[in-house]
């Protein structure tokens, strides 16, 4: 009951699904009908988003239906909310990609791969993690 009272404030970045499409390889873009992760339909808290060249242009990274998060390319959704949550901001790399994320999360280069793939800052990335999505999570 908890997580359907929290999306039905406006308070961050929210997203509802409305088409699949193939988002990686041969076919690119071509519709699918379903999806592991996500249900046409329904709404998904933003974490971050990347705004790039390399990848589907601009790449949601949401809170999906078990609680997971992953990356989804913004076209497979339409904005609910655009408030942005407080502890977000910008960032330009040096490879021309926009970041919009919280702070703690693009502070440190390869945060993301690090707290992925174990391969850096262990559980000190986890509890980083953790702390900033909470405040999304609170504000939404």
């Amino acid at each position: 009951m908890a997580r359907s009272r929290r999306l039905s404030q406006t308070l961050v970045v929210r997203v509802r699904c409305v088409r699949f499409f193939k988002s990686v390889g041969p076919g690119y873009g071509e519709p699918v009908e379903e999806h592991p992760r996500l249900r046409i339909g329904e709404e998904y808290v933003v974490l971050s988003v990347l705004v790039c060249d390399w990848i589907w242009r601009v790449g949601l990274q949401l809170l999906d239906r078990d609680d997971g998060w992953g990356w989804y390319p913004a076209g497979m959704f339409e904005t609910v909310s655009p408030a942005i949550p407080s502890n977000w901001v910008t960032q330009l790399d040096s490879e021309g990609s926009l970041h919009l994320a919280p702070r703690a999360w693009l502070e440190q280069p390869g945060f993301y791969e690090g707290y992925i793939n174990g391969e850096r800052n262990g559980p000190a990335a986890r509890e980083i993690f953790e702390r900033e999505r909470a405040v999304i999570l609170d504000e939404a």
